[in-house]
C-alpha cells in the first residue's frame, strides 16, 4: 500500500495551471520557520529538497527587497509598478541632459 503525501495544513496543493500554488509554497515554508528539518518537510509534503530549496531562496531575496508576495503576487506587482515609476523618471532625466547637451554644443562655438 503507498502512503498517500498530504497538502501543508489541508491547502490545495495544485491550482488550475498545475503549479503549486502559493498559498501551498508559503505552508511549506511556515513548516521550515516552525523549525522542522527540510528533509522532514520535503518527506511529509510529498515535493523534491531542490523545489524547496528554491522556494526558500526566492521568498528570502523577496524578504531581502523588503518586497512582502500576497496570494496572488501582489508583492511582485507593486514593485513592478514601482520599477517602472523609477525607470520613466530615469528617461524623462535622460531625455533633458541629451537636449542640455546638445543645446551647449551647439552654442559653445
Amino acid at each position: 500500500m503507498v502512503k498517500k503525501k498530504k497538502a501543508a495544513a489541508g491547502i490545495a496543493k495544485h491550482g488550475p495551471n498545475g503549479r503549486y500554488t502559493a498559498e501551498y509554497r508559503r505552508g511549506a515554508l511556515g513548516m521550515l520557520a516552525a523549525g522542522k528539518s527540510l528533509t522532514a518537510v520535503c518527506d511529509e509534503l510529498g515535493i523534491s529538497m531542490g523545489t524547496l530549496q528554491s522556494w526558500r531562496l526566492k521568498a528570502d531575496a523577496m524578504d531581502a527587497r523588503g518586497v512582502t508576495p500576497g496570494p496572488r503576487g501582489e508583492g511582485l506587482v507593486a514593485e513592478n509598478e514601482r520599477l517602472k515609476r523609477e525607470l520613466k523618471a530615469a528617461n524623462t532625466d535622460l531625455a533633458i541632459a541629451k537636449k542640455a547637451a546638445a543645446f551647449f554644443a551647439k552654442h559653445s562655438s
